[in-house]
């Protein structure tokens, strides 16, 4: 198994994912000829990708699949809903690529394992994934508001953990967004801050050799800096240890992050 996270930010969300001889791209939040070029710069090719897994339908995890379905017939897997939405703008996409995932299930795509998690977020029926191979287990998961106990019973037991980060609560509070969207950000349908992903990694780690990946993290109401640091003194405070019994990484706005063997 092998990972990859492209880009993470509300710019624009892209990761690629390599598992039982397939390839897939999780989210495709940005510009087809970018995501194109990123995959290029792991020695990969946008042909040989053999499907898109959508997690919901906000443009920065989905504008990019119509295009790059139509331009490498490559199919889109995404629950029903997810589908309905990302129909209005994406433009027509071939029918025999248009693929369906059941939320809360264990799913089949391609002879490959994922297991689909429901989250909670302000879109029609936001989902994270669970990949599986043979004593393997990658969780991913973005843009949610709270990591309830079914969640967490989904994802435990993983050897890659990417998890959005997305705020840190007094730069929410202290920033430029309105009441509202403060709110919304803060909300059960909004996003996890730095405080609450740290504490459900307390609860997911054993201290094994585990890599983790902060995701989603806020520009305005945050920084990649803040988030690691953060998520860091709390688990080092539980007597995790950092580099030592496990890795640590920003998955950034800004680049790409390594091609990672789990």
């Amino acid at each position: 198994m092998k990972f990859c996270s492209i880009r993470s930010g509300s710019s624009g969300n892209c990761s690629y994912i390599e598992l039982s001889g397939k390839k897939f791209l999780i989210d495709v939040g940005l510009s087809g000829r970018f995501i194109q070029k990123e995959i290029e710069s792991i020695d990969e090719k946008m042909s040989q990708i053999d499907a898109i897994l959508l997690t919901h339908e906000h443009k920065d995890h989905s504008s990019a699949a119509g295009i790059l379905s139509r331009r490498f017939n490559i199919p889109i897997y995404a629950n029903e809903k997810t589908h309905m939405e990302i129909s209005k703008f994406i433009g027509k996409v071939s029918e025999k690529n248009i693929r369906f995932l059941k939320t809360n299930s264990l799913n089949e795509v391609l002879g490959v394992d994922i297991e689909t998690i429901g989250l909670k977020h302000d879109c029609k029926e936001a989902i994270g994934f669970a990949f599986y191979e043979k004593n393997k287990k990658l969780s991913y998961i973005t843009d949610t508001g709270e990591l309830n106990s079914s969640m967490m019973d989904r994802i435990k037991d993983s050897n890659l953990y990417f998890l959005e980060a997305n705020y840190d609560p007094q730069m929410l509070i202290n920033g430029p967004y309105s009441p509202k969207l403060k709110g919304r950000v803060s909300g059960k349908f909004g996003h996890l801050s730095n405080e609450e992903t740290a504490r459900a990694l307390l609860d997911l780690l054993r201290g094994d050799g585990e890599k983790v990946y902060l995701g989603h993290v806020s520009k305005i109401n945050n920084s990649e800096d803040h988030s690691y640091e953060t998520v860091k003194a709390i688990l080092e405070g539980e007597g995790l240890k950092i580099d030592d019994t496990l890795s640590l990484k920003v998955a950034s706005r800004y680049y790409r992050g390594e091609l990672v063997e789990v």
